[in-house]
């Protein structure tokens, strides 16, 4: 964690991490009854009406009541979307807060400080335009633009918003949002790319066409890998572009990274199927080798529920 090593007084860090993450956990199993509750409730609607209904004294079954089911549910959506919100702002200010310690701990002499916050987020300098860690596929752009004509497209883990620059200078996706965990993304990009940490339940977002994510994954730490596909899939109604940096492959604070065929895998299992064409038309048209290893084009072959985005 960023926070290890600071040199700061052991009680003043244990206040100051404990306040951080028992104000995040209240709102995740908050957030995680909720759903529970609303998953149940979904289940058991057998009518859903404006007043309470009452089975009729001469049928087999014993006498239920439901309620307004489809307000519960809708209010319960709107709790939901409340806490994800809540979720999402906490971990920007624990990201900026760590951020600030690590360049507190570099000015203490701190070697070995790390750049990133927990959740993988880059830090300030990083997560600029301008850094270096920052490389921009002009080739791969305009056959994603291509791919992309007439849809609606979210990016999460967009950077600094280069990708977002040149699909909408080209003219032919729909629409493009772009987002990214680093804590200071919003002011990096001036306002271009929004925050949205991937390490957490995200909800409430449009609903897109298509997803890009490019070399993204690799930072996110494997216990939030689950939830990061999620967050992924959740808002995908056709498909997902991906690319997962393979095993060995160095980058700033690569902890995940995984083989192709175990990413087809995991997409698979969430109801996606690699399009083996497609792959390859942008694998030979990218100038970086890591796209021309790692891209993949996923094509949603289960229903898309637009309830659970």
């Amino acid at each position: 964690m960023a926070l290890r090593g600071l040199r700061l007084h052991p009680s003043l860090r244990v206040v100051l991490v404990g306040s951080c993450v028992l104000l995040l956990g209240l709102v995740l199993v908050s957030f995680l009854r909720r759903e529970k509750r609303l998953l149940v409730r979904e289940t058991k609607v057998v009518a859903v009406t404006d007043t309470v209904v009452e089975t009729s004294p001469n049928s087999s079954s014993s006498s239920l009541l439901f309620l307004p089911c489809a307000k519960t549910v809708s209010k319960e959506r709107k709790q939901r979307n409340v806490l994800s919100h809540l979720a999402n702002q906490l971990k920007r200010e624990l990201g900026q807060t760590e951020c600030r310690l690590i360049e507190l701990q570099k000015r203490l002499g701190e070697q070995d400080s790390g750049r990133v916050a927990s959740s993988g987020g880059w830090c300030y300098q990083d997560s600029r335009a301008d850094s270096l860690e920052h490389k921009f596929d002009a080739s791969l752009a305009d056959a994603l633009s291509a791919l992309f004509r007439d849809q609606h497209v979210g990016s999460l883990g967009e950077g600094p918003g280069m990708y977002k620059r040149h699909l909408l200078q080209m003219g032919l996706v729909r629409s493009y949002h772009a987002y990214d965990g680093a804590p200071f993304i919003e002011e990096s990009s001036k306002g271009e790319v929004t925050f949205l940490d991937l390490t957490v339940p995200q909800y409430d977002l449009p609903i897109f066409d298509w997803i890009l994510c490019l070399e993204v994954a690799e930072h996110i730490p494997p216990q939030f890998e689950d939830i990061f596909l999620d967050n992924i899939v959740r808002h995908a109604r056709k498909g997902v572009v991906l690319s997962w940096a393979k095993l060995m492959q160095e980058g700033l604070e690569h902890v995940n990274n995984k083989n192709a065929e175990d990413v087809i895998k995991l997409l698979r299992e969430k109801g996606f199927e690699v399009d083996t064409e497609a792959s390859f038309a942008l694998k030979k048209v990218s100038t970086f080798f890591w796209f021309q290893e790692n891209v993949n084009v996923y094509r949603r072959i289960q229903t898309f529920d637009e309830s659970e985005a």
